[in-house]
């Protein structure tokens, strides 16, 4: 369906070592949709982000969703945790998704992603 969102994100990063860096971040926004009944629907979207960087090695923790209006399973939430490790170009990555209130899904998921320098 037909839909437009718009967010800003706001983050800090810090070196707890030489090798180890940490990152947290916030975001928040706004989202539309178009509903089967020709309505439309608003939600205020938000997000936080904790990662954690030793050298080849990466592991995030994500939290977010957004709130609908209608009440009416528009008001998903979720909690991904990630972990990935950079080789050369490649990052191989493990990651696991658990849902909440009107996501009652959960995923695990593996890859391989290339990074275009």
């Amino acid at each position: 369906s037909p839909g437009y969102f718009f967010d800003a994100s706001f983050g800090r990063g810090f070196a707890l070592s030489d090798n180890v860096k940490a990152r947290i971040a916030l975001s928040a926004g706004f989202l539309c949709w178009q509903t089967d009944n020709g309505r439309q629907n608003d939600a205020v979207m938000y997000g936080a982000l904790a990662s954690l960087a030793a050298g080849p090695a990466v592991l995030k923790i994500q939290y977010g969703g957004y709130v609908g209006w209608e009440q009416d399973g528009d008001c998903p939430m979720t909690l991904r945790a990630d972990l990935g490790w950079y080789v050369n170009d490649f990052t191989i990555k493990a990651g696991w998704q658990k849902g909440f209130k009107d996501w009652p899904f959960s995923q695990f998921r593996i890859g391989l992603e290339y990074r275009f320098l």
